[in-house]
């Protein structure tokens, strides 16, 4: 980006700059990229194209764990009536983690490292401090947007 804008200053005699390597044909192939790297960066979004993350992702497993998950959600339907989330937990390296940001539906706080979202049993996700305000004796904790009681461990969710 700087070596495009020094050549703004050379524009009028481009060819014989010490920027006539950009008016070159062979840079053209090599400045999209080049343009999508810097713009991704720049926004904080990943600098891999997103097809080949959504491919190294299903490559490893993820598709796999999907259909599985919705075999099962097809036997159990009576069972689950949010059809449309996930039941099952797909790990992703910390470079392919795009929404940082997690707001509480109970607490409308934003989630921290100190207070990360945290999964029930029965899929919803809420804050830490919510699930140990909303936590009964004995370990139980009522979904405040299901009838399901969870009676186990919650699961660390990360977006």
């Amino acid at each position: 980006m700087e070596r495009l804008a020094g050549a703004l200053l050379f524009a009028h005699r481009l060819p014989d700059s010490p920027y006539s390597d950009l008016v070159q044909d062979s840079i053209h192939t090599n400045l999209e990229p080049a343009f999508v790297k810097e713009y991704c960066a720049r926004l904080g979004f990943s600098r891999q194209l997103p097809l080949r993350v959504a491919g190294d992702i299903g490559g490893n497993g993820a598709l796999a764990k999907i259909e599985k998950s919705k075999k099962v959600m097809k036997d159990k339907i009576a069972e689950w009536d949010a059809k449309d989330e996930l039941l099952i937990e797909i790990p992703l390296p910390p470079e392919n983690r795009y929404h940082s940001i997690f707001a509480c539906p109970v607490s409308k706080e934003q989630s921290t490292d100190k207070n990360p979202p945290n999964m029930l049993t029965c899929g919803h996700v809420i804050a830490k401090e919510s699930v140990n305000r909303l936590t009964k004796g004995g370990g139980r904790v009522k979904c405040p947007y299901c009838p399901v009681e969870s009676t186990g461990p919650t699961l660390q969710v990360h977006f």
